[in-house]
């Protein structure tokens, strides 16, 4: 597709589940433990902290069928 679209691929790799952990869904559950606590009774706000939970959930069970490559392409 790349190809097709006039570049060429440079690199490619794909995210480790580390980074995901570490950097992204640690300090969500962190930061969400907080907001529980601030928004509670807020509907809409406990409506976004299940579906992130539930999205957790999911790469936690299924993170091995499943993930994001990158890719460096350079226009020809």
């Amino acid at each position: 597709m790349a190809a097709a679209s006039g570049y060429r691929v440079i690199e490619s790799f794909n995210l480790p589940d580390r980074a995901w952990w570490d950097d992204y869904y640690t300090p969500m559950l962190e930061r969400m433990e907080e907001l529980k606590v601030k928004n509670a009774g807020i509907t809409d706000a406990e409506a976004v902290y299940a579906n992130c939970e539930a999205e957790i959930e999911m790469f936690r069970r299924h993170s091995k069928n499943y993930g994001y490559t990158f890719f460096v392409l350079q226009r020809i």
